[in-house]
């Protein structure tokens, strides 16, 4: 799962990829949500992640400005393939903050990388919680 601003600079994306074809070439990502990049620039959010790290695991993703509460992303996927790994020694890891790709970097602007964190919580849980 990754959650990032494209490299055009103009959207904010979730991205989804189901791992690799059987005969070992990457899957196509799936976008779970595209939203307009200004509806959250220089704005305090509110986001919630939950998600179930399993074969059938499940993703929830919710982030509203916390100026009027207005909910800009929604996702909720109750039953999504969340492992890559088959043996016991896989593990996942994720990642916050915002990515950029560096083959073009004239187009990354400094001003736009910043991200603050307030009240930043992960906890471990168990299904269903």
């Amino acid at each position: 799962m990754e959650w990032y601003k494209d490299s055009t600079g103009n959207e904010l994306q979730v991205r989804y990829s189901k791992g690799f074809n059987a005969d070992g070439t990457s899957t196509s990502d799936i976008y779970l949500i595209k939203a307009d990049w200004s509806s959250i620039t220089d704005e305090w959010l509110n986001i919630t992640v939950q998600a179930t790290f399993a074969e059938e695991g499940a993703f929830y993703m919710q982030i509203s400005r916390m100026q009027d509460n207005a909910i800009l992303v929604d996702i909720n996927e109750p039953v999504i393939d969340m492992w890559r790994g088959v043996s016991s020694e896989d593990f996942v890891r994720p990642k916050w903050g915002i990515y950029r790709s560096l083959a073009d970097g004239d187009s990354l602007r400094s001003e736009e990388e910043q991200v603050r964190f307030a009240d930043f919580v992960v906890e471990k849980g168990t299904a269903g919680n």
